[in-house]
């Protein structure tokens, strides 16, 4: 096992216990520490550039006894958060979106984990990944690690992007995870474990790239994978 991963993991071990935090960041909208059990992330919070609403958070983590709901107009297809402080995020209840058919992506570079209470409940396809940044087809860029370096667009995501040789983990403990739409995409890049998953109406796709600066994603297709 590689030194980070060890140290990955034991981070995962030792946020466990810790009290859930949603709190954006100011970048894309007004900095807040959300209340909770219940987070209400509205599109005010982040920041609207044609169907695609971005959101920019410094830590979020959900207990087993909480969830975050993601709202917005219905003409909105990708909800795109970014997590930027720093700090791994421990999700543990219940994650899901009322947009329409949006798709979602969550990014955390500094690594990520599905505790065994978690449930996913989106109505498009999900992509969890540690990549610095999710790149676009116009040559947008919506940076995790560089937010400074950010260039918010219209246009479609297409990749993940990683700068480092070493990303941080996805780590699932076992989660449910509920898709309704049939044929849409449940993804995560850079997975070291996954005790269990369940799947409902959707194709699972694991992400690797060791050797590439990007993963792309394929929404012809469904399908996500290194090229």
């Amino acid at each position: 096992m590689k030194p980070q991963t060890f140290l990955t993991i034991l981070i995962f071990i030792i946020i466990l216990p810790t009290q859930a935090q949603i709190i954006t960041d100011g970048t894309l909208g007004p900095t807040s520490n959300l209340t909770g059990p219940h987070f209400e992330i509205k599109a005010n919070l982040g920041q609207q550039q044609g169907s695609n609403l971005f959101h920019s958070f410094q830590d979020f983590n959900l207990n087993s006894w909480e969830s975050a709901t993601f709202s917005g107009p219905n003409h909105i297809q990708n909800v795109i958060s970014r997590v930027t402080g720093g700090e791994p995020s421990f999700i543990n209840g219940r994650l899901q979106s009322q947009i329409g058919n949006a798709n979602m992506y969550f990014l955390n570079p500094a690594g990520i984990m599905f505790g065994p209470s978690a449930t996913l409940d989106v109505p498009g396809s999900f992509h969890a990944s540690t990549a610095d940044y999710l790149r676009f087809s116009d040559g947008g860029r919506f940076d995790a690690t560089y937010p400074e370096q950010t260039l918010l667009t219209v246009a479609p995501p297409s990749a993940f992007g990683f700068l480092s040789d070493f990303p941080a983990s996805i780590y699932s403990q076992a989660f449910s995870l509920s898709l309704p739409t049939i044929g849409k995409i449940f993804s995560l890049s850079f997975i070291i474990t996954v005790w269990a998953i369940s799947i409902t109406n959707t194709a699972m796709y694991y992400s690797f790239a060791q050797q590439n600066e990007h993963i792309y994603v394929r929404h012809t297709t469904g399908i996500i994978g290194k090229l």
